[in-house]
């Protein structure tokens, strides 16, 4: 197994965790309260930067919300992308900058 695949799978497992554990406090959650869902989202929006860092940095790697859309011809670049998908799930927040944005 190469490193890429344990990353891969687990990221799927935290993915399946959270689905189970999101869907029973759903059920137990008010209608108001809206933070569990939040959570859920941003968490979910972590894991697809996990799968996008993996397509950056491994190529080969399968990314089903498909290929990075830029070139990373040196270390520099890696790095840059790499801290624009982290700030990904943060895009709401104020003090996040659009320019950060990967599409």
């Amino acid at each position: 197994m190469r490193i890429v695949d344990f990353l891969i799978a687990r990221t799927a497992e935290g993915e399946a965790i959270l689905e189970r554990v999101i869907a029973e406090l759903l059920v137990h959650a008010e209608s108001s309260d809206l933070d569990a869902q939040a959570a859920y989202e941003r968490q979910m929006l972590e894991y697809q930067v996990h799968r996008r860092i993996i397509s950056l940095l491994a190529p080969d790697a399968a990314d089903p919300a498909g290929p990075v859309p830029m070139t990373v011809e040196t270390l520099q670049d890696a790095a840059t992308a790499t801290l624009q998908l982290l700030a990904m799930p943060y895009a709401d927040h104020p003090d996040y900058k659009q320019d950060w944005k990967v599409d």
